[in-house]
């Protein structure tokens, strides 16, 4: 009896030890806020208990436990985290090697056929996860405007390798990555465009060299495949050690969808058809112009991460530009006054690629500038008509010049027919389908990835400011939060150092 007291004892000193070694910010609660779902559920007034980085509940009359950051909900709505379903930043990709194999003897004869191992614009076998170096200075502005999770995937040639589903907490590889391995990203650039993939004149330079090179690169994976299978089986010939072909078969295998960046409507077209070719499960990226294949889109269940690169908005004929309000002038006034001791500031009065525009519009004829206002009006409303047709979509920021950029382009499109609520599951349900991840992140359910936003204000409203993200259950307050400070100089103590005087801690 006394034995079991006293183990009893020690086990509740053990477990009040733990909770005091907890580490502050592991418990959150908002208090008192809407509470968006993220599927079309909303709770007006309710509590998020985060703890260890997950939801751990969520309702309208939850009790507070006394270890939880308290956050004080009132007039603030929290949403799932949003998704940048596509993102090129943040590689430190290897340098190309496009020739891996032996060079054909043109000195006796000439070759009738192209390289065997040809790799120019072909790199399957990069990984995003190998080569993801986001900075917080890179993080910082993403993180502002809502966004707590991305696709990160090579881009800029032809075959650019494996994406990765990275949160955006800035904490080491081993701890953001959600998926190592999503898509495989293809693109119909000339090598030429993608110069850090082994760029360069000749074969393949044109878009039927690019579709050449392609078919011809994944028939000789599936030749690869047989090779590979029958030598397993004891056949005799060994197949070639190439890592390209090898990264190919969860594609052909269907294991591993395909994410094909293209906007205009032939390459649409093309994608889809060459995915059916090669029984690819196609993801589009971009689709500037989906809405023309919408039924294609639908028959086939292809998904879109699209853009919201609709450029300016081209000028009417008879449009004059906004006027200037009083206020933006007395802004810019008080902006241009220089600080004292400073000499005032020399701008020209207009820029020359302004003034090039200009001059463009002043002499287009009338119907050019009503039909380039068509296909602008056409780009603002796809996203509408991908959601009427059915088609399941998400956001990227590709193509946009900034965040801001990003949100008044989607706030127009939700203006010009995109449901509201349509718009919420393109930033946060939908691209948690699209990558296979529903089941962990893209709502608020308990059990689920503690990737939040708290935001005064709907997003869809102009004025709407983020106030808090929560990636993983990790707290950033974005209103304070700026770039990191510089690193130190090397050998300079830090704190926390031995040379301070104060030990490990």
């Amino acid at each position: 009896m006394r034995y079991s007291l006293v183990f009893s004892l020690c086990l509740t000193l053990a477990g009040g030890a733990r909770a005091q070694l907890r580490p502050f910010g592991d418990v959150h609660a908002i208090v008192g806020a809407r509470i968006e779902i993220g599927d079309g559920r909303v709770i007006e007034k309710g509590t998020v208990l985060i703890r260890d980085g997950l939801i751990e509940a969520l309702g309208p009359d939850l009790a507070v436990p006394p270890d939880a950051e308290v956050l004080k909900g009132d007039g603030l709505t929290v949403f799932p985290g949003f998704v940048d379903a596509f993102l090129t930043k943040g590689l430190k990709l290897p340098d190309s090697q496009p020739n891996q194999d032996v060079p054909p003897d043109t000195g006796s004869e000439a070759p009738a056929s192209m390289r065997t191992a040809n790799r120019k614009g072909v790199r399957p076998e990069l990984r995003a996860a190998d080569f993801f170096v986001l900075t917080e200075a890179d993080l910082t502005p993403i993180r502002k405007a809502g966004f707590t999770t991305a696709l990160v995937s090579p881009s800029g040639a032809t075959i650019n390798g494996v994406a990765a589903l990275v949160n955006l907490s800035g904490l080491p590889k081993r701890e953001c990555i959600v998926r190592s391995a999503v898509t495989m990203d293809f693109a119909f650039h000339t090598p030429t465009e993608g110069r850090s993939f082994g760029g360069g004149s000749g074969y393949p330079g044109t878009l039927l060299g690019i579709f050449a090179h392609i078919r011809q690169t994944l028939m000789d994976a599936r030749y690869y495949r047989l090779l590979k299978t029958a030598f397993e089986n004891g056949g005799p010939r060994r197949p070639p050690a190439d890592e390209s072909l090898a990264a190919l078969l969860p594609a052909l295998d269907g294991a591993m969808p395909v994410l094909f960046e293209a906007d205009a409507e032939n390459d649409v077209d093309r994608a889809v058809r060459l995915a059916d070719e090669f029984g690819l499960r196609p993801i589009l990226c971009g689709g500037l112009e989906a809405w023309k294949h919408a039924p294609l889109l639908v028959k086939h269940q292809v998904p879109v991460l699209l853009s919201l690169d609709f450029g300016d908005e081209p000028k009417l004929p008879g449009q004059k530009p906004p006027q200037e309000t009083k206020q933006d002038a007395k802004e810019e006034k008080k902006e241009a006054k220089p600080a004292p001791g400073e000499k005032p500031p020399t701008t020209p009065a207009t820029k020359p690629e302004d003034k090039k525009e200009e001059d463009e519009d002043e002499f287009m004829p009338e119907a050019a500038r009503k039909e380039r206002h068509r296909k602008w009006e056409e780009k603002v409303a796809n996203a509408g008509q991908l959601n009427k047709a059915g088609v399941l979509f998400a956001f990227t920021t590709k193509g946009v010049k900034d965040t801001t950029t990003f949100w008044e382009n989607l706030r127009r499109a939700v203006k010009e027919g995109l449901p509201r609520e349509a718009a919420l599951k393109a930033l946060t349900l939908n691209p948690a389908k699209i990558f296979g991840v529903e089941r962990q992140m893209g709502t608020i359910e308990a059990g689920k990835i503690a990737d939040l936003v708290v935001m005064q204000g709907d997003f869809s409203d102009a004025k709407a400011k983020v106030k808090f993200v929560f990636v993983d259950g990790k707290k950033f307050d974005v209103e304070r939060e700026s770039p990191p400070a510089p690193a130190r100089p090397p050998g300079s103590p830090m704190e926390g150092d031995d040379r301070l005087g104060r030990g490990d801690r």
